[in-house]
């Protein structure tokens, strides 16, 4: 980021404020103690008075003016199959990266050698509190001098000072990790050459005569003039400041981009109906290639475009359309039409089996149904209904009604698109060796045995599902649990009657249509799952709220007093629906068990 480029900027000018006060003292007779001490502060000191001064707000717009890419490193080298972008910072990234392992290496490397070489010659401390004269001296000569001592020395070296406890190496790592972090720098480079001059040249042990009077005040003049510059240049508020102006300079070349490859994108599908100005997005309804769609228009609207073409689009352009067909249901009459084979550029209601034309017989209420071929899909049903004000309230989505049929199969298949086919069966029971040879093959279907496993469902699909995939938004509002797709199903229901309780609304699937008065004090209550007299206790549940005004969501939850659920139940609006699916619950025996029913509270006016 900007700010993090103005730090690296004026703690380097600290770097070299200090660097040029060492070298102007370093002539003068100054003692080796206050040397060292004064190199071992000056990356404190360097990078705590920039974090003191440094103005963060000054610099927060910049993150609007400059690309996040320029000065991420991670963005510098976006390596993103099937697109790769190199720009100058990927490159100056990765050359740090490569200096500051060959640096780690060749420390690594070096302390290894002299620890071998203490281990080899009997270092064997046993405390690193007794007493020692300069012991991290020693460790610091030894280190800084080793590449130029011969093995001579080096036994020198070690009958004067062994054994010494290996913490007190710490200077030279503290000095070593430095230099590798900031191999780049030159400043930093000089510090550590400092450090090496002053363990090979200096006696840690002479006197040193005091320095001179005018000396003192040639340092403490320099000192002071350097100090102001950099405090000057620290707290410069102005945004065409120096330090400004650099950051911002760096970042725009840091996303100069050298190098990129792209291929061509490749946009997801989407498949339309159009009929004249009405446009429809069509859902995936069945595999492999089945669409469906709905919507409630006006008549008004119906009566604009129903002389128009009839299109279906694949990203806006016009497919090949094939055989197409309508069912008319006409409200008022309670008639059913067949329209096999129509002109999409010109829609004619005429039904072959009585000769009748339907064109102007159109009205409120009425609906058509719209299926066949079109280019590489097949338009299961698009259904479009005209809307009558003075109708019931009826829900988009029709609940079916509750299996009765005795649960007499050991086995239950479930596609799954994009992935294998669930198979739940119970492996013990004689039948079920049938079912496990035609299902055997691994890379097609995934076997699950669940003991004792009952259904009157042999095969579920996409088109079971309530409300398809991609069709509704929902938000998980309850932790990561099980999967209901894995759970056996609660079939103890057949010879009982079977509602679901909202405070004083039921149902047994759906429900009435209910005043919102009603609806919002129910609203308020905990619903229960009952199975003639008995009471199941439900463990989560599916809820998703549709309307004819908004567009289908939904929430995963475990509770209805979720402050998410709370708030989006207090917003229901007339002419609403409230679904409850995919329910677990637990049955008599403390085992979690998947409801196999939908259940629906309609909310009217």
């Amino acid at each position: 980021m900007p700010i993090f480029l103005a730090y690296l900027l004026e703690s380097s000018f600290w770097w070299l404020v200090f660097m040029v006060c060492y070298y102007w003292m370093g002539n003068g007779p100054i003692h080796f103690t206050f040397k060292r001490w004064y190199l071992r502060l000056v990356p404190l000191f360097a990078y705590l008075i920039p974090l003191a001064s440094l103005d963060v707000g000054r610099y927060a717009h910049l993150e609007g003016l400059i690309s996040k890419s320029a000065i991420d490193p991670i963005n510098w080298f976006q390596f993103n199959i099937p697109s790769v972008t190199v720009t100058l910072g990927s490159i100056l990234l990765i050359i740090y990266f490569i200096g500051f392992m060959v640096a780690l290496l060749s420390m690594t490397d070096r302390f290894w050698e002299i620890g071998l070489f203490l281990k080899s010659n009997g270092n064997r401390p046993l405390s690193a509190f007794g007493w020692q004269r300069n012991p991290t001296t020693c460790f610091s000569r030894l280190i800084f001098s080793w590449p130029i001592l011969d093995e001579t020395k080096r036994k020198q070296w070690a009958g004067s000072w062994l054994p010494i406890h290996p913490v007190f190496a710490w200077e030279a790592f503290y000095i070593e990790g430095i230099l590798a972090i900031h191999w780049w720098h030159p400043v930093v480079r000089a510090w550590g050459s400092q450090w090496r001059r002053l363990y090979l040249t200096q006696d840690s042990f002479a006197a040193k005569p005091a320095p001179k009077p005018s000396h003192l005040l040639k340092l403490s003049g320099l000192a002071g003039a350097a100090g102001l510059v950099a405090l000057l240049l620290s707290f410069t508020n102005q945004q065409g400041g120096l330090v400004y102006r650099l950051s911002n300079n760096f970042a725009n070349l840091a996303n100069l981009v050298l190098f990129k490859y792209e291929k061509e994108q490749i946009l997801p599908v989407q498949y339309s109906f159009a009929w004249g100005d009405l446009l429809i997005p069509l859902h995936k309804f069945a595999s492999p290639n089945g669409y469906e769609a709905s919507l409630d228009v006006q008549f008004s609207d119906f009566q604009q475009n129903f002389s128009k073409e009839l299109k279906i689009l694949r990203n806006g352009k016009p497919l090949e359309t094939g055989i197409i067909s309508i069912i008319y249901k006409a409200k008022n009459a309670g008639k059913f039409a067949y329209i096999n084979d129509i002109d999409p550029k010109k829609v004619l209601l005429w039904d072959r089996r009585d000769g009748k034309v339907y064109n102007d017989s159109l009205g409120l209420g009425d609906e058509l149904t719209i299926f066949g071929e079109s280019g590489e899909i097949y338009i299961s049903k698009v259904t479009i209904r005209i809307s009558d004000p003075g109708a019931m309230y009826q829900p988009a989505v029709m609940v079916p009604e509750i299996n009765r049929l005795a649960p007499s199969f050991c086995f239950q298949v479930i596609a799954r698109p994009g992935q294998r086919a669930l198979v739940k069966v119970d492996k013990s029971d004689p039948k079920a060796e049938h079912i496990l040879n035609m299902y055997k093959d691994v890379s097609r279907y995934e076997i699950v045995h669940i003991p004792g496993f009952r259904t009157n469902r042999r095969y579920l699909t996409e088109a079971d599902a309530l409300f398809k995939k991609g069709t509704f938004t929902e938000v998980e509002l309850a932790p990561a649990g099980l999967n209901v797709d894995y759970l056996p199903e609660y079939q103890d229901y057949q010879d009982n009657q079977v509602v679901l309780r909202w405070g004083d609304m039921e149902a047994g699937p759906s429900s009435y249509n209910y005043p919102l008065d009603s609806f919002q004090v129910s609203a308020k209550k905990e619903i229960q799952l009952r199975v003639g007299d008995r009471q199941l206790p439900i463990i989560s549940f599916e809820c998703i709220i549709s309307s004819k005004t908004v567009a289908p969501y939904g929430f995963k939850s475990d509770r209805l007093d979720h402050p998410a659920l709370l708030f989006a139940l207090d917003g229901i609006a007339p002419e609403t629906s409230i679904y409850f699916d995919r329910i677990i619950v637990k049955s008599e025996e403390g085992q979690l068990k998947l409801f196999p029913a939908a259940f629906v509270f309609n909310v009217a006016d």
